[in-house]
């Protein structure tokens, strides 16, 4: 059976020309022609319209670049990419309209509680609202008129304002009777913590601290009770184990990114010449955050591996001596010895190591970016993105307030052990 590939499957290197407003009386085509040729672009995206419309269009409220005069830009950048043979798409902005457009449909604009429309970033736009005609019957308008005008094969959209303004809820006509046909209930005019994805990304974070916490704490224990006695090399294995601690987090989760890779990754290969089926390690949602816990556990061991050595180290060789003549064997000396004398340490490094992970950020932002579907999304990150992508600073600062008051409980804890213990 025959299978038809389409043409956006066959286009392999596409172009993309970015204009301004400002661009139209700069702007040589003829130059830019050269450049496709020369970089041998299968497919090119340009600017067409939609917050602002780099052709002379005819629908009213489409705002034609102020610097177009009579020039049909588009259409030139369409008709030359055509001659070379290239597909092309037109690029729409539709996520944000001009004020004088806003002025005269202020029921499309997405608004806040009070009824003021959210500004975009520039501030003579103002951002739409999905739910609103502007996506119903004015853009699928100017769809229209550029279909019906150029040869060209497809829309390129940019953004739309459920991106832009995610975190904000729209509180315009059309979106009060849509949410209350749903649900019954008015749009909820105040937000509060009863929020989903917090919950998630706490549960999250405990998930990971209580994982790495675990097991690099055993394995850094098992490790330097391996290291401190008379093994050959104990030098070089210390440095080994120590060694992607002191290396870059970064640098150690683009690594760890590569070999978790589903098509070329190192673990694939080796389950694959073992007649194993290939595993989604980072985009599994129940095998992403092992995986990170993985990473993070090779990283640290070193780190605790040198505290469990400096512990074992003060504890004195009498004792064991006094156990062996006593006829107590190598479980016994663990346990009424070393497990006794090591409990300051050990508390240390859970109390560390619990602050630690209670505030990963980098190996997650990296290896998953919070994926898949928020299954590695941990608090820091959550804070993060409200801070800098929603531009929530108050949210985000409530949120850090929550994460230091966690750790200071713990390190108060902590403390309070200590003390008894002395």
């Amino acid at each position: 059976m025959e299978t038809r590939i389409g043409w956006y499957s066959r286009c392999r290197r596409w172009g993309q020309v970015n204009l301004r407003e400002i661009d139209p009386p700069l702007t040589d085509v003829s130059w830019w022609v050269e450049v496709f040729r020369r970089t041998r672009i299968d497919g090119l995206t340009v600017n067409a319209g939609g917050i602002i419309a780099y052709y002379p269009t005819r629908i009213p409220g489409h705002w034609r670049s102020r610097w177009l005069g009579d020039r049909d830009l588009f259409g030139e950048f369409v008709a030359a990419a055509k001659g070379l043979g290239l597909h092309v798409l037109g690029r729409m902005d539709c996520a944000g309209v001009h004020r004088d457009f806003a002025y005269s449909h202020p029921d499309w604009l997405m608004v806040d509680k009070e009824g003021r429309p959210y500004q975009y970033r520039d501030v003579e736009l103002y951002y739409t609202c999905p739910n609103s005609p502007y996506y119903r019957q004015y853009i699928p308008d100017i769809f229209r008129e550029v279909l019906n005008t150029y040869d060209i094969d497809g829309f390129f959209d940019n953004g739309w304002p459920s991106l832009g303004r995610r975190e904000a809820i729209c509180h315009c006509v059309h979106c009060q009777r849509a949410f209350r046909q749903a649900t019954g209930f008015p749009v909820p005019d105040r937000e509060d913590w009863d929020d989903p994805l917090f919950r998630q990304t706490f549960a999250n974070t405990v998930t990971f601290a209580v994982g790495n916490v675990a097991l690099s704490t055993l394995l850094g224990l098992t490790v330097a009770l391996v290291l401190n006695s008379r093994v050959r090399f104990r030098t070089f294995w210390r440095a080994i184990y120590f060694l992607p601690y002191v290396t870059s987090s970064v640098a150690i989760a683009i690594v760890w990114a590569n070999i978790y890779n589903a098509n070329y990754g190192l673990l694939n290969g080796i389950l694959e010449m073992l007649g194993l089926p290939p595993q989604r390690f980072l985009a599994s949602v129940s095998q992403a955050m092992p995986s990170v816990i993985a990473v993070a556990v090779w990283h640290s061991v070193g780190y605790f591996m040198i505290l469990f050595l400096a512990g074992l180290q003060n504890i004195p060789g009498e004792l064991y001596d006094a156990a062996k003549v006593d006829g107590a064997g190598d479980w016994q000396r663990f346990r009424f010895i070393t497990l006794p004398l090591l409990k300051p340490t050990m508390l240390f490094v859970i109390v560390v190591n619990t602050l630690i992970s209670l505030q990963v950020f980098d190996l997650v932002f990296i290896l998953t970016n919070g994926g898949p579907v928020n299954a590695t999304n941990t608090l820091v990150l959550y804070m993060y993105r409200t801070a800098f992508e929603f531009t929530r600073m108050g949210r985000a600062t409530a949120m850090a307030i929550l994460l230091f008051l966690i750790t200071f409980v713990i390190t108060l804890v902590q403390l309070h052990l200590l003390r008894e213990r002395r």
